[in-house]
Order: C-alpha cells, then structure tokens, then sequence
C-alpha cells in the first residue's frame, strides 16, 4: 500500500493516490498475503475487463480503467480463500 501510494505521487495520474489508500486500508485488516492476493486478483479481473473492452470496440490500450473496483473483487475473493 505504501509503495503504490509513493507510486501515485510520482507517476503523471497513471496510478491514483486511492488505489494506495485501499491497499493499505485492506492490508491492515487482512494482512500482506491476503493483500497481495487481492491485488493480483484485482487486476486479473481488471485485465480481462480490458481485453474485453478492445475486443468489442469499447477502448483502446489508452482507455483509463479505475482499479478501485477490481481491488474490490479481489478483497472480497480473498477474504474468503483460506
């Protein structure tokens, strides 16, 4: 969560400072496996989401996507993983 809050302050809006406070809201309540878990998770689903979008005309590889949701999913999943 740390990093990928530095990660939002450095990169150009590629990576958004919320994306960093959820993961360090979800790390303190479920621990860095689960977290890390959760955010491989997030964005498995969200690159699936991509593809899909390029493949029915719906974006572009320069389409923002918001991670938020897809961490979301990948909290919920992972909370229920042993």
């Amino acid at each position: 969560g740390i990093c990928v809050t530095a990660l939002a302050l450095f990169s150009k809006d590629q990576v958004g400072i919320g994306d960093g406070m959820v993961l360090l809201t979800v790390g303190t309540m479920m621990g860095f496996r689960r977290t890390l878990l959760a955010a491989i998770i997030g964005l498995f689903v969200a690159t699936i989401m991509g593809i899909g979008m390029i493949m029915t005309k719906k974006g572009t590889l320069q389409t923002a996507i918001p991670y938020i949701p897809f961490l979301t999913i990948g909290s919920i999943v992972s909370a229920f993983v042993r």
